[in-house]
């Protein structure tokens, strides 16, 4: 059986059902932003490693995020907490 290939992703994709979830996924979303800023594709490894670090920043931002406990009303700096 012959292998399908994402163009912009440069990934072969080995059935029609594979091919149709990649191209419902993040990381091919991700791909065709970047073609269309001409930009080369990432690799998967590199996807996943970027989406890590967003994640991680987002927690950090959150944590660093001043809540009322009471409402759970969250402020951006101290002075209007």
């Amino acid at each position: 059986m012959a292998t399908l290939q994402c163009s912009n992703c440069k990934i072969e994709i080995m059935n029609d059902e594979s091919l149709k979830t990649h191209y419902k996924s993040e990381f091919h979303r991700y791909n065709i932003k970047r073609h269309m800023v001409n930009l080369p594709p990432v690799t998967i490894e590199q996807f996943e490693k970027k989406k890590n670090q967003i994640l991680e920043t987002k927690k950090l931002v959150e944590e660093e995020t001043l809540k009322c406990d009471i409402c759970n009303k969250r402020f951006s700096s101290k002075p209007t907490y």
